[in-house]
């Protein structure tokens, strides 16, 4: 399962990364109509493939948080648990923002795709805007995310913690062979 949520986590981390470098890189060299092709066609497929990474981390983040800390107890008075709420808590807003993306600017992309088929000016300067901005904050959450990954990583996860801790010490008695 951990491989399963890391790929769709790579492809959705590598697409944002594409979008957050190369697009703009392409932007300076193209105009406004050619600007609009560009975003018009990778807005679209990037979006299908975030949609479905998320769904698949979504899910499998779910089996691996009921793996690893199991119940509300461990969520709350473990170390792993309270790593795992600050990750939760930073992915609402990320999924908010790619509902944005999703939702707000592929379609009014589409729009000026099949509106303005041959504009001269930059209509979509707002709507460009907005996805670099949008991005940008993407982007940033998800570096936060991978910063407490790797917290999460030097934490014992709740469950395995609630194990080690019930044993006990452990206690080593031999008589001494004189």
């Amino acid at each position: 399962n951990d491989w399963v949520h890391l790929t769709a986590y790579a492809l959705w981390i590598g697409g944002l990364t594409q979008l957050a470098v190369l697009v703009p890189l392409r932007w300076a060299r193209v105009d406004a109509r050619e600007r609009i092709s560009v975003l018009g066609s990778i807005v679209p497929r990037f979006s299908v493939l975030a949609g479905a990474s998320l769904a698949v981390v979504g899910a499998s983040g779910v089996v691996e948080g009921l793996i690893h800390v199991g119940n509300l107890d461990k969520l709350l008075d473990s170390g792993y648990g309270q790593a795992l709420l600050a990750k939760i808590t930073i992915i609402i807003p990320l999924v908010a923002v790619a509902a944005v993306n999703h939702y707000v600017i592929r379609p009014a992309l589409a729009r000026t795709r099949s509106t303005n088929p041959k504009v001269s000016a930059d209509p979509t300067n707002d709507v460009r805007m907005l996805f670099a901005w949008t991005i940008r904050v993407e982007v940033i959450l998800v570096v936060a995310i991978v910063g407490i990954v790797g917290i999460m990583t030097s934490l014992s996860p709740a469950q395995q913690a609630a194990v080690a801790g019930s044993s006990g010490p452990l206690t080593l008695e031999a008589a001494a062979g004189d």
